[in-house]
């Protein structure tokens, strides 16, 4: 268990949490922080889908659909490194999660 002091800072993925309000406590003894205190950046998706139908007499049809996922092509960050014994990874953020903007075209017949 870590032992914190709290203090305030702007948040970026070089320095998501301030790492000077952490130490290592002495052996055989707990830290003073609770479960919960470092969070991940949060996650936003929008995804669309756009489709026509055109008859084609009868039974038959003629589908168009463009679907897109993650449209606006936001980034998504992973979580800080939690690792307090590693402190070249600790409170920076080095990854990203999910996919960046798919775009997917298609036509289906319907008889």
């Amino acid at each position: 268990m870590w032992s914190v002091t709290y203090a305030t800072s702007a948040p970026n993925d070089s320095k998501w949490i301030d790492i000077s309000a952490f130490a290592v406590p002495a052996l055989g003894t707990f830290g003073n922080c609770g479960t919960g205190i470092i969070t991940a950046p949060g996650y936003t998706n929008v995804d669309a889908s756009l489709s026509k139908r055109f008859k084609a007499g009868g039974a038959r049809a003629l589908e168009l659909r463009a679907e897109a996922f993650n449209l606006l092509n936001h980034p998504n960050f992973g979580p800080p490194g939690r690792d307090i014994n590693t402190p070249q990874t600790f409170g920076v953020i080095t990854s990203t999660v999910g996919n960046p903007r798919v775009i997917e075209l298609a036509v289906k017949f319907f008889f």
